[in-house]
């Protein structure tokens, strides 16, 4: 098969969509994902450590975040990361927490990462398989 002069236009600028389309769609700077999220999915889905997910997710500029409830009750308060690997941005929470029966607190943590459909808004994937993340709404 021989490859014609519009071949060697056409190649060139597919590969390059493809390329800005990944990075649109798996890479994110900070102001970009700052401010509220809003949990869609099953109402009391546990995550793989045990505790419900919340209804609200709160990203602020400065790295920290705020989990709510339905009833404004502040779950949890703690600090972000974002990591900007090969396969696209990830973000790490840590927060303290009650993590035995007897009361002691520590540091726990668990990562995510963020994905953009087409042109919707950005989601923070809490279980693919089930189909349950925060999408941004603001």
């Amino acid at each position: 098969m021989k490859i014609t002069r519009t071949d060697k236009i056409l190649i060139p600028i597919v590969v390059l969509f493809l390329l800005f389309w990944y990075g649109y769609s798996n890479y994110f700077t900070q102001n970009m994902i700052t401010g509220t999220y809003v949990k869609i999915g099953k109402p009391e889905y546990r995550s793989f450590h045990g505790n419900i997910i919340t209804d609200t997710l709160f990203l602020f500029e400065d790295g920290h975040f705020k989990e709510k409830k339905i009833r404004n009750v502040v779950d949890k308060e703690g600090t972000y990361e974002l990591l900007n690997e090969l396969l696209g941005t990830q973000i790490a929470f840590s927060y303290y927490e009650k993590i035995s029966p007897d009361g002691k607190i520590g540091l726990v943590g668990h990562d995510s990462y963020f994905t953009r459909i087409w042109f919707s808004h950005i989601r923070i994937v809490i279980d693919n398989d089930l189909d349950i993340y925060y999408e941004k709404i603001d």
